[in-house]
């Protein structure tokens, strides 16, 4: 999947949990909330919305926004590894979060076809 095809993707299927991810579309996700997470922020100092009692509204909402669908995508990319998605559960845990981190955006997936689906790479074909 390439930049494109992987934000339609994720925004058409936000509340879908899919059932594997690659590591591309997380790389590319990656990339789009950084970019995003910039030009909210540019808008909220244009703006002015970086005051005390107002704080950076565009931000928040980007934020909450993007952090569901990071879930749902980082669900997905656990599951492409085989393991389940009760794992992402360890980022609440200091020393979890380097673990889970490592898993979703370095380890290769499966290949083929695991219990939690088709390999994501096949998908095309």
């Amino acid at each position: 999947m390439n930049f494109s095809e992987t934000i339609k993707f994720s925004f058409r299927n936000f509340l879908n949990i899919q059932p594997r991810v690659s590591r591309a579309q997380i790389w590319w996700w990656f990339l789009f909330s950084i970019i995003g997470s910039l030009i909210t922020a540019y808008i909220d100092m244009i703006l002015g919305n970086a005051g005390y009692l107002t704080g950076p509204i565009f931000s928040y909402l980007f934020g909450v926004v993007f952090i569901f669908i990071w879930w749902m995508l980082m669900v997905g990319r656990l599951r492409d590894v085989k393991y389940s998605g009760w794992w992402l559960l360890l980022v609440f845990i200091p020393v979890g979060l380097p673990v889970i981190l490592f898993m979703v955006f370095f380890l290769r997936g499966t290949p083929g076809e695991n219990k939690y689906g088709k390999d994501p790479y096949d998908l095309d074909t």
